[in-house]
C-alpha cells in the first residue's frame, strides 16, 4: 500500500508564525477549502492523512485531496515567494533579472543599461559566481544593442563573462575536490586500506588550486576545508587543523552577505570548528562559540533543526566531566522535546544522543529509564546502521549485568547467538566475541570467572578495525574494559 507523503505538512510546519499571517491575510480565504486544509493540517502533530479524509469526508475535497494538497502547495510558495520579496541578494538579484527581462521585450534599452549597472554592482558584492554571470550575460545582451556593428568583440562584458566562467570552474573542482577528501576522511577508518585513503589525500592535496591564492570567498571556503581535513588525517597536526576552521568561521563573519546567502553553509563551518575546539581542549572558544551559534537560530529559523547538533555538543561536553544529573534533567528533556517537533527520531545524531543518555542513567544507576531509552532506540531499528544497533545490544545487555539480572541477560545473548548462527563460516567480529565471552562468564563459576574476563579483555586487539569496536571506544568501551579489569561496575567506572 502507497504510503501519503508529508511534503505539503512538512511545508506548512516549517513556516514562521509571520509567514503564516502573511498567507491568511494575503491568500487565504474564509470560504475556500484550500484554506480549510491549511487549518486542518497546521493543527495537526504528525501528519494523518486518514483523519483529513475523514474531517472532510462530506466535501469534494475527500475525493480530491491530491489535487487540493497540489493547490495549496502552490499557493503557499507563492505566498512564500511574495513574502521574501527582495528580503536577501539573491531575491534582490533574481527579481532585478525579471525587471530587466520585461524591459528588454519592451525594448526600453536605456533604462535596461541604467538598472542593469546597479545590479551588476549589487551581484559583485554578493561574491555568488553564479549570479554574477547570469547578471553579466544579460548586460552584455543590453550592451550590443548599443555597441557599433564593427567593434562588439570589444565589450568588456565578454571578457568579464571569460573569467567568472573560468571562476566557476575553478569553484566546481574545488567543490569536487573538498567532497572527495571528506569521504576519505569518514571511511578512512574501516577495513585495512587506511594507508590508501591517506596517499589518496595527498594525491588531491597536490591540485594546482590549493597552492593559489584566492579572493573569491567560497574558493576560500572549500580549500580551507579541504586543507582542514588533510591535516588532521594525514598529517595530524591540530594546529593547523583549527587555523583553516577558523578561517572559514572569520570568512563568513567578515562577509555578512555570505551568511545571508548560505546560512546552512555557515552553521556547517561553525559546527567544524566548535568539534575541534571541543576535541582539542579550547574550551573558552567553545563556549563563546556555541553563544554565537545559539544566535543564528534566532536571525535563521531555517535552521533550528540543526539545534540537536549543538545539543550533542553540550551532552558531550558534560558527559566528560561527568556532569550527568544536567544531562538527564536539562538537556535531554530539551533534546527530546526538539526531536519530536522537527521529526527527528531516525537521524543518526539522535542515535548519539540516545546513547549519552544511557550512559549516564547507567552512571545512576537508572535502570528503568536505561530501558526506557533503549526502547526508543529499538522502535527505530530500522533507521540504524547495524554497528549503531549492534552497540544498543551491547549497553542493553551490560545494563542487565549491572542490575544482576543474569536471567534477562543470558536470554539477550541467546537471542543474539542464535543469530550468530547464521553467518557460520564468516569473521563474526568484535559484538559475537563478546557476546560469546559475556555468556561464559555470566555461567561460570565464582572462581572462574576472573579467568574468563582475562580471556575476553585480552583478545580485544584483533578487532581494533571492526565497527563496533571503534564506534563503542567514542562512548565507553575504554571505561567498560577498566571497570572489568577492576572486577567493579561500569555504573562505579563512569561515577
Amino acid at each position: 500500500m502507497k504510503v501519503p507523503n508529508h511534503n505539503l505538512f512538512d511545508l506548512i510546519h516549517s513556516m514562521s508564525a509571520a509567514e503564516k499571517r502573511y498567507f491568511r491575510r494575503h491568500y487565504a480565504s474564509e470560504k475556500n477549502l484550500t484554506t480549510f486544509l491549511f487549518d486542518f493540517i497546521n493543527r495537526q502533530e504528525s501528519y494523518d492523512e486518514h483523519k483529513v479524509h475523514d474531517h472532510f469526508r462530506k466535501t469534494k475535497l475527500s475525493k480530491n485531496l491530491k489535487v487540493y494538497k497540489v493547490q495549496l502547495g502552490d499557493i503557499l510558495l507563492k505566498s512564500l515567494v511574495s513574502y521574501h520579496y527582495k528580503k536577501s541578494v539573491k531575491s534582490k538579484i533574481r527579481q532585478g533579472l525579471e525587471e530587466l527581462d520585461i524591459l528588454i521585450d519592451k525594448q526600453l534599452y536605456g533604462l535596461a543599461r541604467t538598472r542593469v549597472q546597479k545590479l551588476r554592482k549589487l551581484a559583485e558584492d554578493s561574491s555568488i559566481p553564479e549570479y554574477q554571470l547570469l547578471v553579466i550575460q544579460t548586460d552584455l545582451y543590453i550592451q550590443t544593442v548599443f555597441a557599433d556593428q564593427f567593434s562588439r568583440s570589444k565589450i568588456p562584458q565578454l571578457e568579464s563573462a571569460s573569467e567568472v566562467i573560468q571562476s566557476l570552474r575553478d569553484l566546481n573542482i574545488l567543490r569536487r575536490l573538498n567532497y572527495e577528501i571528506s569521504d576519505l576522511y569518514n571511511a578512512h577508518n574501516v577495513g585495512e586500506s587506511k594507508q590508501a585513503y591517506i596517499n589518496r589525500a595527498r594525491d588531491l592535496m597536490k591540485h594546482a588550486l590549493f597552492s593559489k591564492k584566492h579572493t573569491e570567498p567560497f574558493h576560500q571556503f572549500y580549500s580551507n576545508g579541504s586543507k582542514a581535513i588533510y591535516h588532521k588525517l594525514v598529517e595530524t597536526d591540530p594546529e593547523k587543523e583549527y587555523e583553516y576552521k577558523k578561517a572559514n568561521v572569520d570568512l563568513f563573519i567578515h562577509n555578512p552577505n555570505l551568511i545571508q546567502h548560505s546560512p546552512g553553509t555557515y552553521f556547517a563551518a561553525f559546527y567544524n570548528y566548535l568539534v575541534c575546539c571541543r576535541a582539542q581542549g579550547r574550551k573558552k572558544e567553545l563556549h563563546e562559540g556555541l553563544t554565537k551559534i545559539k544566535d543564528l537560530f534566532k536571525t535563521y529559523p531555517a535552521l533550528r533543526r540543526h539545534r540537536l547538533y549543538i545539543y550533542y555538543l553540550e551532552t558531550k561536553e558534560a558527559f566528560l566531566r561527568k556532569d550527568y544529573a544536567f544531562i538527564i534533567t536539562n538537556l535531554q528533556e530539551q533534546a527530546v522535546t526538539h526531536i519530536k517537533k522537527h521529526k527527528q527520531q531516525k537521524d543518526n545524531i539522535t542515535a548519539l544522543m540516545y546513547t549519552y543518555f544511557i550512559l549516564s542513567h547507567l552512571a545512576r544507576k537508572d535502570y528503568s529509564k536505561v530501558h526506557r531509552d533503549l526502547r526508543f532506540v529499538f522502535n527505530e531499528r530500522k533507521s540504524w546502521k547495524k554497528n549503531y544497533l549492534r552497540m544498543f545490544d551491547l549497553l542493553e545487555v551490560i545494563s542487565h549485568v549491572e542490575s544482576a539480572d543474569y536471567q534477562m541477560a543470558l536470554t539477550l545473548i541467546k537471542s543474539h547467538q542464535k543469530r550468530m548462527k547464521n553467518h557460520k563460516g564468516s569473521d563474526l567480529g568484535f559484538f559475537d566475541h563478546l557476546m560469546a565471552g559475556l555468556y561464559k562468564f555470566i555461567r561460570a563459576e565464582e572462581d572462574q570467572k576472573s579467568k574468563i574476563l582475562e580471556e575476553v579483555i585480552s583478545n580485544w586487539s584483533p578487532f581494533a578495525q571492526d565497527g563496533l569496536y571503534m564506534l563503542s571506544s567514542e562512548f565507553f568501551l575504554e571505561d567498560w574494559k577498566t571497570a572489568l579489569q577492576k572486577n567493579i561496575s561500569l555504573s562505579k567506572q563512569l561515577s
